[in-house]
């Protein structure tokens, strides 16, 4: 029997509906047992396993699956850590306008911990991500334009992305950080009665 073929009570019953599809080449399968191997979901914890599927799906172009396998890589989780690969696996992910991946994109380039530093870099990352919806985006790219890091400072631009990180952000902690350095930036100046969307040009990088 081919080890692609699912054995009857290996999995549970969803699980093993799953792994026929994921052997038949569906995606969303293989990323569901991609899944379930990672977090021992239904199956035993098998890291291995979680990269094969991740692998399968992402070769199938399935954005989530470039994701979680970019940050396996990067994370060295189950793998050698391999950051040229993770990027690789990201930056797929991101052409497919995933957030997190955008968004880990510009951690890495503003840390520089994968690859060389390079502020510019990372504030176009962040900028794809928070346009994309990424609430940690929207807050660090607000950082970034207040302070003039990687990019132009621009207080209206920075105080648009603020509003939209306060809305968006779940976590506490960071969302109190961005309600802070909102009113900071407001503090003297006339509130406008709504936070327009700055146009394309605004908030761009330096040149």
């Amino acid at each position: 029997m081919s080890k692609e073929r699912p054995v009857p009570g290996q999995f549970s019953p969803e699980l093993f509906a799953a792994e026929r599809a994921a052997a038949d080449g569906d995606s969303s399968a293989q990323l569901r047992l991609g899944k379930a191997y990672h977090r021992g979901d239904g199956v035993i914890r098998n890291l291995p396993e979680a990269l094969r599927w991740y692998m399968r799906a992402a070769e199938n172009q399935n954005p989530d699956a470039a994701y979680l396998l970019a940050k396996m890589y990067l994370e060295g989780t189950g793998v050698e850590k391999d950051n040229a690969t993770a990027i690789k696996w990201f930056r797929m992910a991101a052409s497919q306008k995933h957030p997190g991946a955008m968004n880990a994109l510009g951690n890495i380039y503003a840390l520089g911990k994968g690859a060389p530093k390079d502020l510019r870099m990372a504030a176009t990352w962040f900028e794809l991500a928070a346009q994309c919806g990424h609430s940690n985006a929207q807050l660090v790219f607000a950082l970034m334009l207040r302070d003039g890091r990687g990019v132009t400072t621009d207080r209206e631009t920075a105080r648009f992305w603020l509003a939209k990180a306060v809305k968006n952000l779940k976590d506490d902690e960071k969302k109190k950080i961005a309600l802070t350095v909102l009113g900071e930036l407001t503090e003297g100046e006339e509130a406008p009665k709504k936070l327009a969307r700055p146009s394309p040009a605004s908030g761009s990088n330096a040149a």
